[in-house]
């Protein structure tokens, strides 16, 4: 959540954004569009000040919550208002496995997979939007395993001459020495 808070901070406050990366997957804690990852040797969230006057970001969290704070000169500065929308998605297509230990007719989910998604994210200023951003997130298939294991009726296994000990027994007003 801190390369996302701050991403966002920092578009609203107007500074330039040179390098930011998308998550892999849509994030539920802020819209689709507007999140920013980072890892180790890997993807960064990079930024430069474009004000002639020195600005001071805070980040600080409590109770759960990440804030980011950009402080500078509010008569030179503007704020700016950020938008994202989806412009399109992809169900997950599904793939079917065999499975021999599931019992024919059954199946299995074994990945729900993830719907994709394209989103564009937008900075408002005087009512003219301009484009920060176009991201992908990737779209991944469910995956169902399909029982193929025959199975077998208990009844067909029995001796026909068995006595079947689920049937109800009349008593008998005969009797019998043999």
């Amino acid at each position: 959540q801190v390369s996302s808070t701050l991403y966002n901070a920092l578009l609203m406050s107007g500074m330039g954004i040179t390098s930011r990366t998308n998550h892999t997957f849509p994030i539920i804690y802020i819209p689709t569009g507007r999140d920013a990852t980072v890892a180790n040797d890997g993807p960064d969230l990079k930024y430069k000040n474009n004000y002639d006057f020195p600005v001071f970001i805070k980040n600080y969290a409590y109770n759960g919550h990440m804030v980011s704070e950009v402080y500078g000169n509010v008569e030179k500065a503007k704020r700016y208002e950020i938008y994202s929308e989806i412009t399109s998605s992809t169900p997950p297509n599904v793939i079917y496995t065999n499975d021999n230990t599931i019992e024919k007719g059954k199946e299995v989910v074994e990945d729900k997979g993830h719907i994709g998604y394209t989103a564009v994210t937008y900075r408002i200023i005087n009512g003219q939007k301009l484009v920060v951003s176009r991201d992908t997130y990737a779209m991944t298939p469910k995956k169902v395993k399909v029982g193929t294991k025959e199975v077998t009726d208990d009844k067909n296994d029995q001796d026909p001459n068995a006595v079947k000990t689920n049937q109800p027994v009349s008593p008998s007003t005969e009797t019998s020495d043999s």
